[in-house]
């Protein structure tokens, strides 16, 4: 699939941090020209507001604005960016027809003939005659305190599953899951990760990096994450306060930000042997992936983590770590060799990290992550699967008459 048009709308505005839809828009921007719309958070829609905001513009030395598509536009790994689309929130139906209105202008303006949305809430794509809509479950959405954000969530995923020409999910688990869930086939697109960047680091790369956290005589057990509530922060801090008083060789190492680590930085601070590095430049992930000694993956046990792969776990096998990890129902049917799944116990994690530390890598699973590179799981996963949806689409207009998309998925099974 060459020289497409394609546009893709993800579920955060988030660039600071690794996003499967970018990863898939700059694989696919490697062939195709690829839009990315992030929306304008801000949710005010009044004459003042227009008028703050075209002032601002005005007099803003910093931002190329597009006032005709009153947004901006830059460039990024060779996907053009289309950032702070204005997008309604409330009330439902107004902020349904403007967002929708929206993506229609951007997808005449570009000429856009595929679309691919993994946005949960607010982000309708009309059904269009020469346009294919593939619909992406990047996570399962509904596993939400909030009972009224969890039904307007539901009833937004439900229409844009049912009019799509193709539905992908990121785990074996989640497809299954909304396959019963929609009764409508889901196609099993794994999440991955460039696993030339792994390889482009070198030993003295990682030196620098542990000599700079003070971990140069240091056992290294690492987490890297965009840290949330679920990611098991507490049991952790458990885990390693038993795990320090039976040996002082061993340092925890966390990589990021995030609500979870904000509300346990406290007792982390106050152990010994506990880096937090806070949010690292992109191009310096993978160093501080080899740059451990093991990886671990505490998430506490739910819906939404049950159903969900890890970017971190591939990239944990990218840079031949072993892992401790939680039982989630994808890893276990994915059944990494280099992962371990220990029930959440403090002794049983110490007992499993030690054990960890002292294994070795068989080259022979190098095989195993070689097919989760974003380039492979596109090239031969993803392009396949749009093609035959593109087909499917056309066949059922030829049949139908114009104007008639109904939608039915191409699957590869589960």
């Amino acid at each position: 699939m060459q020289n497409k048009n394609i546009l893709v709308i993800p579920h955060t505005p988030h660039m600071h941090i690794k996003v499967r839809s970018f990863e898939i828009a700059r694989t696919l921007a490697l062939r195709n020209n690829v839009y990315y719309l992030l929306w304008d958070e801000v949710n005010d829609f009044s004459l003042a507001y227009a008028l703050k905001r075209r002032v601002a513009d005005m007099f803003s030395s910093r931002k190329q604005v597009d006032h005709a598509g009153k947004y901006e536009t830059r460039y990024r790994d060779g996907v053009t960016i289309l950032q702070d689309v204005p997008r309604a929130y409330a009330p439902v139906r107004y902020a349904d027809r403007h967002n929708s209105g929206r993506i229609d202008e951007i997808i005449d303006r570009y000429n856009i003939g595929i679309v691919i949305n993994a946005s949960f809430i607010a982000s309708p794509v009309r059904e269009r005659r020469g346009v294919t809509y593939i619909y992406d479950l990047v996570d399962d959405p509904f596993d939400d305190e909030d009972g009224r954000q969890n039904f307007i969530r539901s009833r937004f995923i439900e229409k844009e599953v049912r009019k799509a020409d193709l539905v992908t999910a990121c785990s074996k688990v989640l497809a299954d899951h909304a396959s019963r869930l929609w009764g409508k086939n889901v196609h099993y697109l794994p999440n991955g990760t460039n696993i030339s960047s792994f390889e482009a680091v070198n030993g003295e790369m990682c030196d620098e990096l542990r000599t700079r956290w003070g971990l140069r005589d240091r056992k290294v057990v690492g987490f890297i994450s965009n840290f949330e509530p679920w990611n098991g922060l507490p049991f952790l801090a458990g885990v390693f306060e038993l795990l320090s008083r039976k040996r002082d060789d061993v340092a925890l190492m966390l990589v990021g930000s995030g609500r979870g680590l904000d509300a346990m930085r406290g007792r982390f601070e106050e152990m010994e042997n506990v880096v937090i590095t806070g949010p690292v430049p992109p191009d310096e992930v993978a160093a501080y992936f080899s740059a451990m000694d093991i990886g671990i993956l505490p998430f506490e046990r739910s819906a939404l983590t049950d159903r969900a792969m890890p970017i971190k776990i591939i990239e944990y096998g990218a840079c031949r770590k072993h892992v401790v990890a939680t039982p989630l129902a994808e890893l276990k049917r994915q059944n990494f060799p280099n992962v371990h799944l220990v029930e959440r116990s403090a002794q049983g994690w110490v007992e499993s990290i030690e054990r960890a530390l002292e294994m070795d890598w068989d080259r022979s699973w190098d095989r195993v992550f070689e097919r989760f590179s974003w380039s492979t799981i596109v090239d031969e996963m993803l392009v396949p699967a749009i093609e035959a949806a593109r087909q499917s689409s056309k066949d059922r207009v030829g049949e139908k008459g114009p104007g008639i998309h109904d939608g039915v998925t191409c699957s590869t099974g589960a």
